[in-house]
């Protein structure tokens, strides 16, 4: 079976599924006040989204799902070193409702 090493930078594009408040402005009337107050809705966003200036870039944290898959289908065997485990621990926004490297063995 082939063996794929990945660094940490990888993972950060892999959490595509962040479950976040997100605020919006709504109006109300509270007895004779007309307000305007934050409100806050649950969304699923995706942080590669926000990549607009490099496509080459998108384009490869798009295809990270299709690796993902090869690695759940047994075609490859993902591997990563302790330093690049060690680091995953401090990167922010890894709460990704797809899983760390979306669940891939």
């Amino acid at each position: 079976m082939l063996k794929v090493y990945f660094d940490t930078n990888i993972l950060k594009f892999s959490a595509t599924e962040l479950r976040r408040l997100v605020p919006r402005k709504q109006s109300l009337r509270w007895g004779t006040l007309d307000l305007e107050v934050d409100v806050h809705d649950i969304t699923t966003i995706n942080p590669n989204d926000r990549i607009k200036n490099n496509p080459h870039l998108l384009k490869d944290a798009n295809c990270l799902s299709s690796i993902a898959k090869l690695a759940k289908d047994n075609v490859i065997s993902l591997v990563i070193n302790h330093e690049s485990d060690l680091e995953s621990w401090n990167i922010p926004n890894m709460d990704s409702r797809s899983g760390i490297f979306y669940n891939a063995p």
